[in-house]
């Protein structure tokens, strides 16, 4: 048996920010994680440092409240944005 796996849509930024009042940038890197982008080509994409992508990452997880990625990318996959 085959399985097609395919990317989960990204929620908006006005989702985002509604839920947990993510800046513009803190919003763009959750967005690009949760598409499967790791912290390096998340960088180059939005013309910052490795560095500034893993703290706006450990932004969003503070402001989210929760403590891994994982849990974060997980938590964002499943929200249905029809």
């Amino acid at each position: 048996m085959v399985t097609l796996v395919k990317r989960p849509k990204v929620p908006p930024f006005e989702i985002l920010n509604a839920l947990f009042d993510l800046t513009p940038g803190e919003a763009r890197v959750t967005r690009l994680l949760t598409s499967g982008e790791s912290a390096a080509k998340i960088a180059t994409t939005c013309g910052v440092s490795v560095e500034t992508v893993r703290t706006q990452i450990r932004s969003a997880l503070q402001k989210s409240g929760m403590h891994r990625q994982a849990e974060l990318v997980g938590f964002l996959a499943g929200i249905d944005t029809i």
